[in-house]
């Protein structure tokens, strides 16, 4: 902080230096801020008060300085704990993209067309009872979040699940996903 809180045209003076310096105080501990933080949280605060302050023209139907102060601290500090926040979300780690980009293998975009014509077309000849546990079994995880997004019990969708096992067409399915399912890089033959 300044040296001189009294000079002439500071802004700052004893009682917005006070202000700062507790709520640099207060701030510690939050958001990985420890007290060795404590100065350079007080020179925070008054780089993003400087200018408002220096912008004040008071007004006793608005508040008093000293309130006016104590807000935009207050907002300074909220500020900078969403910043801490968000770097420690988004610590910018990011890998730079390759250089060559992998070219699609159209044979498996083919595959992945076939199969979704094929996911709809037994999607659609099912009952809508089938079709909707269908449909909420590939939307959720489990079957109890199944069933709460169906509105039905457990029971109902376990039900529901060893009819649609035991149709043909369901079980056809299997071997038409089966390549598009592997992941795994095609086979290279030696020397390649």
């Amino acid at each position: 902080m300044d040296p001189n809180p009294n000079a002439p045209g500071n802004p700052i003076d004893g009682a917005v230096a006070r202000v700062i310096r507790l709520k640099a105080r207060a701030l510690v501990g939050h958001a990985g801020l420890t007290r060795q933080d404590g100065p350079d949280l007080e020179q925070e605060l008054v780089a993003r008060l400087l200018e408002p302050l220096r912008r004040f023209v008071p007004d006793p139907d608005k508040g008093d300085r000293l309130s006016y102060v104590q807000t935009l601290v207050e907002r300074a500090a909220a500020n900078i704990l969403r910043d801490l926040g968000a770097a420690k979300r988004n610590p910018g780690t990011l890998e730079p993209l390759p250089d060559e980009v992998p070219a699609r293998d159209a044979e498996r975009d083919r595959d992945a067309v076939d199969a979704a014509d094929a996911v709809a077309a037994v999607l659609a000849a099912l009952p809508p009872d089938l079709r909707a546990v269908a449909q909420a079994l590939s939307a959720h995880t489990t079957i109890t979040a199944a069933a709460e997004a169906l509105g039905v019990a457990r029971g109902t969708v376990y039900a529901r699940v060893r009819e649609l096992n035991a149709r043909t067409e369901v079980r056809a399915l299997a071997d038409i996903l089966s390549p598009c399912l592997n992941t795994s890089a095609p086979d290279r033959e030696e020397g390649s």
